[in-house]
Formats: C-alpha cells, sequence, structure tokens
C-alpha cells in the first residue's frame, strides 16, 4: 500500500554473509567505478531518473 511507510529490517544470516557479499561484490565495485567520475549534479541526475523509472514501474503494473 504506497502510504504505509513502514520499514523492514532484515538480516542476513551469519554463515550466509560471505556468500552474499561476494554475490553483491561485482555489483557494488561497477556502480563505484561507473559513478565516482561523475559530478554531484551528475550523480543527482542519475539517481532521480532510477526514481522516476521506477515509479513508472510500479505505474505500469497498477494498470
Amino acid at each position: 500500500m504506497p502510504t504505509d511507510r513502514r520499514r523492514r529490517i532484515v538480516a542476513i544470516a551469519p554463515d550466509r554473509h560471505e556468500a552474499i557479499a561476494g554475490w553483491l561484490a561485482p555489483g557494488a565495485a561497477a556502480w563505484r567505478r561507473v559513478l565516482t567520475p561523475l559530478t554531484p549534479a551528475q550523480r543527482d541526475l542519475f539517481v532521480e531518473t532510477l526514481r522516476a523509472y521506477e515509479a513508472a514501474v510500479a505505474e505500469e503494473r497498477g494498470r
């Protein structure tokens, strides 16, 4: 529900931490590599664009 602003905190089981970190690491490194050279304004535009995209996808799913 869009008006429900509660958050859930999820913990990863300690014995799965290494596997999850290994799975996420390449993506995190790639994001750092491509975002680091951007100016703060360019990063802001990128984030705003991703948010707009997510909103549009949610809208499409609601149709």
